[in-house]
Order: C-alpha cells, then sequence, then structure tokens
C-alpha cells in the first residue's frame, strides 16, 4: 500500500467517525425532543403495535418491553419485537414501536432478506470494535496491523451500505404505519418522520461503536 492511498483511507476513515458522531448528536437531539411529546391522541405504544399486528396480520410476533430509555430491537429468530416504555404515550416509544413493527413485517414477507441484514448488523458491530483496536495496536505495537484495521473498515462500509436499502424500506413503512394508525396531528408526524428519516444515518454507527467507550454518548440507534 502506497503512503499516499494509505493517508488517503485514514483520512477518509477519520472523515467518517467525526461524521457519524456528528449524526449521533443531531439523533440524540432529536430523541430527546419527541421523549417529553405526549402525542394528542394519547396512544400507547402498546396500543399501536396491537393495533399494527391486528391489521396487518401479524398474530405470530411477540412483544416485550425492555428497560432501555430509547432503543428497540426485532429478532428474527424468535420473531420478537423489543419496545421501550410501551405503556407510556410519547412520540419517541410510538416512533421506536412502528420502526421494529416494520421489522416484523419485512420479515414475514422478506425472511431472508432480513436474516442476511440481522447476521451483517451482527458483523457489523463486531466489526465497530475491532477497528480502533487494530488501529491502537498498529500505532503502539506492530504497524502492519493498520493495514488489517483499515481492511475491517472498508468491510464495515460494504456492510452499511448493503443495510441501508432495509432501514429505508423499514421507514418507508413505519411512517405509513404511523399515518394510518396512530391517529397523530400534522405537526405530530411531521417530527415523527424527521426522526426515522436521520435514524436511518444511524446505520453508519458500526462506523464509530468502538469508539464510544471515549464518549458519553448512547449506544442505542
Amino acid at each position: 500500500m502506497s503512503e499516499g492511498f494509505f493517508a488517503f483511507a485514514l483520512g477518509l476513515c477519520c472523515l467518517l467517525v467525526a461524521s457519524s458522531l456528528g449524526v449521533r448528536i443531531r439523533v440524540r437531539q432529536i430523541v430527546d425532543e419527541c421523549k417529553t411529546i405526549v402525542p394528542s391522541a394519547g396512544r400507547t405504544g402498546r396500543n399501536f403495535i396491537d393495533r399494527v399486528m391486528e391489521s396487518e396480520g401479524l398474530h405470530e410476533v411477540e412483544v416485550e418491553e425492555v428497560k432501555e430509555p430509547s432503543t428497540g430491537s426485532y429478532f428474527f429468530d424468535r420473531r420478537l419485537v423489543k419496545v421501550p416504555d410501551l405503556d407510556s404515550s410519547s412520540l419517541l416509544v410510538l416512533a421506536v414501536s412502528a420502526h421494529e413493527i416494520s421489522h416484523a413485517r419485512q420479515a414475514k414477507v422478506s425472511p431472508g432478506v432480513i436474516k442476511t441484514a440481522a447476521f451483517l448488523g451482527d458483523l457489523g458491530v463486531m466489526f465497530s470494535y475491532l477497528f480502533p483496536l487494530f488501529l491502537v495496536l498498529g500505532f503502539v505495537f506492530y504497524f502492519p496491523l493498520i493495514y488489517v484495521g483499515l481492511i475491517v473498515y472498508m468491510s464495515i462500509l460494504l456492510i452499511v451500505l448493503v443495510e441501508v436499502p432495509v432501514e429505508l424500506d423499514a421507514t418507508r413503512k413505519a411512517i405509513g404505519y404511523l399515518k394510518e394508525y396512530s391517529d397523530l396531528d400534522e405537526n405530530e408526524m411531521s417530527k415523527l418522520k424527521s426522526l426515522l428519516r436521520w435514524a436511518i444515518l444511524t446505520r453508519i454507527s458500526y462506523l464509530t461503536g468502538g469508539f464510544l467507550i471515549f464518549f458519553d454518548l448512547s449506544r442505542g440507534r
């Protein structure tokens, strides 16, 4: 690897890390705002999910509450949706509920795609911690490890590119569910659209996952 290409690759990595952290900060600001807004219809996360599951025929999907204040998950192998504060009413709870139930719908329609995306997601998280490890070890002990770190980082970029279309589709479905089943007014829908669209960019969180031990930032997407 030439010195010029090495400098370019390392500079690109630094730029992407900075951009990813910036996205996290912006999403956190929107999350904090939506967390405090109670929707006019007073619908809770549980009410909303039950309504969507009944209308969309997702009866096989199970729902659990998690303690994390702003993160949700969909577990493909267990057909399980996890959402925070299910029985509370806020724009954030509705946004997380809509997004995760959208993944459940994707899994029902295209199980192979979602299974692959789930595997790549786990791989991306692992790689996100390997990159800074190789970087530090390379600078301190054995310089060629930096090259290995850059290869890992490029792999993370490929994972992000594969996952983004899945997240775009989930966001489109989530917005549709919110419009149809949440009874929100126009201003509330506008805020949720902004949150969900910014949240798509958190797919690049893999680029900074391993660096978060140095920052007081939530790891939640």
